[in-house]
């Protein structure tokens, strides 16, 4: 809900003109009513229906008056607020599960009939490490939240499929399903894709730009300061619009239900409050509006585990690492609490993990007398300074081991594209299988670290405790360098007890992350990072020696 100034009617006028004259004899003066933008729109009534895209809208009448946000803008590094993960600084919709330990998935990247993966948007952390013969793997870090399988509603345009570029005052946010019907947006509900979003012209009720929403429910519009807008969403066949204005701006909707639209307001800033919810008719689940029942929700496909993952499973004290197999050499290291093996029938990407028993196997490595501790980074909302502009990261592992972030102002956050696989050139959205969402992650990490060939198909990786290096940051389009450690502070050395990697800033104090997931890339200290052109940057990665 938004603040606005409201225009006196003619009825007061009138009125302030009757008592005026009534009390002439004393020298008073009325107010004059506030002076109001020409944002104002008289938006004619509208049932559930489709509402008609694109039709210009007679002048309102309402406004809405002002609601708070609660939303921190800082949080860590060493205390959270309750409900809070440490590893995304952002809430998690059952703070129950922070109570027990993370849970560490090996998931395979190769081969390409792999993607998409289960379960990757879920992760708070993953970590993308090379394997040899030019191919990656993903160590996926679940805690805080399990994953689910999505509905995969979509509206009725097309689904935008390019970021969202900032070029001019940023208008615009987040089209969600509110599952539980509170009018809130809360963490585990998803965003809706190609849902039509029309703006119009406050003043004159024209058309003035359209767009459709991406895969995870943002969209985005370029404006001009001081204009005054109304902003249109076109509801989906089979759903309705939730309740609006139920409560913090950030995370409500600001949709009035029976026309679609939103009050007239002005623009002055960057504006990423706009919000739209939907959700099923009473008596009926998203999964009956969607068509497709909602199936066991799986986690992979499982491969099997590398030696690198036993530093980062120790820094996660008490976590859980599991994987499909093991070399004999290196079994005896990984000490996975769990391995997940496919059919018999040599689908080689057929272990999947259940979620169901993630959460059991999380549940059973949660001993009373373990003790565990996530925090250590620190997590901010606020843009930070004396970064280098980063619209695009091009990824370059081998020919046929690429991917691309791309930033969508939209969002915030940078999506990832992967390659075919086939020296093509050519690079489609990474997806998640289970709510068909593209990957997105708010901090994408370039951490520098020692490798060590132990055999041609075994790569050690300097990550234990003490160690630190050099490491690259990209948020919010812009690309910091920094530090990471291991090394032990005031709370590893009261209590004995590890922490994850941490990132420093050139003072040595906590780098801000933003709130959100993060995917790190582990690479070789000869891996560079160069700038192609302004805004395009290149990671290109160079094998260790010795390794296939």
């Amino acid at each position: 809900m938004k603040s606005y100034q409201y225009r006196a009617g003619y009825l007061l006028f009138a009125l302030l003109i009757v008592t005026a004259l009534v009390l002439s004899a004393c020298e008073w003066t009325p107010t004059p009513p506030a002076e109001q933008s020409t944002s104002a729109l008289n938006l004619p009534e509208q049932s559930q229906t489709e509402a008609p895209a694109g039709q210009p809208l007679d002048p309102p009448t309402t406004q809405q008056p002002a609601q708070p946000t609660s939303q921190p803008e800082q949080v860590g590094p060493d205390s959270f607020p309750t409900g809070y993960n440490p590893l995304t600084g952002q809430p998690v919709s059952d703070p129950a599960l922070l109570d027990l330990p993370a849970v560490l998935v090996s998931i395979t990247n190769f081969p390409p009939s792999a993607r998409p993966q289960a379960g990757l948007s879920y992760a708070p952390w993953v970590f993308e490490l090379y394997i040899a013969e030019g191919m990656t793997r993903f160590l996926a870090t679940f805690y805080g939240d399990f994953p689910q399988r999505g509905p995969e509603l979509k509206g009725s345009c097309a689904v935008r499929s390019e970021p969202f570029e900032q070029t001019d005052t940023l208008l615009g946010n987040r089209v969600w399903l509110d599952k539980n019907g509170n009018g809130l947006q809360d963490p585990d509900e998803p965003g809706l894709g190609g849902v039509c979003v029309n703006l119009y012209d406050a003043a004159t009720g024209s058309l003035v730009a359209d767009t459709s929403t991406d895969l995870n429910g943002y969209y985005g519009f370029n404006v001009s300061q001081g204009g005054g807008y109304v902003l249109e969403f076109v509801k989906p066949d089979g759903l309705l619009f939730t309740s609006a204005n139920a409560g913090n701006d950030q995370r409500d909707s600001d949709v009035d239900p029976s026309t679609g639209r939103t009050a007239a307001f002005t623009v002055t800033q960057d504006d990423q409050s706009w919000d739209a919810g939907f959700l099923a008719p009473a008596g009926t689940s998203l999964a009956e509006v969607s068509g497709n029942q909602a199936g066991a929700a799986d986690v992979g496909p499982v491969r099997s585990g590398r030696l690198p993952y036993v530093y980062i499973r120790d820094a996660f004290q008490n976590s859980c690492l599991i994987y499909a197999s093991a070399t004999e050499q290196i079994r005896a290291q990984l000490r996975g609490c769990a391995m997940v093996f496919g059919n018999d029938g040599g689908d080689i990407n057929s272990a999947m993990l259940d979620v169901t028993r993630l959460e059991k196997i999380a549940e059973e490595n949660k001993r009373p007398s373990d003790n565990f501790n996530y925090t250590g980074n620190l997590f901010s909302e606020q843009p930070l300074a004396q970064g280098a502009p980063a619209d695009e990261i091009q990824v370059y592992y081998s020919f046929l081991n690429q991917s691309q972030w791309k930033y969508d102002a939209a969002s915030g956050e940078y999506l990832r594209y992967e390659d075919l696989a086939d020296g093509s050139g050519n690079f489609r959205p990474a997806l998640d299988r289970l709510n068909g969402q593209q990957l997105a992650y708010s901090n994408v990490i370039v951490l520098y670290a020692a490798h060590t060939v132990i055999n041609p198909y075994i790569i050690d990786i300097r990550l234990g405790s003490g160690e630190k290096g050099k490491a690259v940051v990209f948020r919010d389009g812009q690309k910091y360098d920094v530090t990471w450690t291991t090394v032990s502070g005031n709370y590893e050395k009261s209590t004995g007890l590890r922490r994850p990697i941490r990132f420093l800033d050139a003072n040595g104090n906590p780098f801000a992350l933003k709130p959100g997931q993060s995917w790190v890339h582990l690479v070789t200290p000869a891996t560079t990072v160069s700038e192609l052109t302004p805004g395009i940057w290149k990671l290109r990665f160079y094998a260790p020696a010795g390794a296939k």
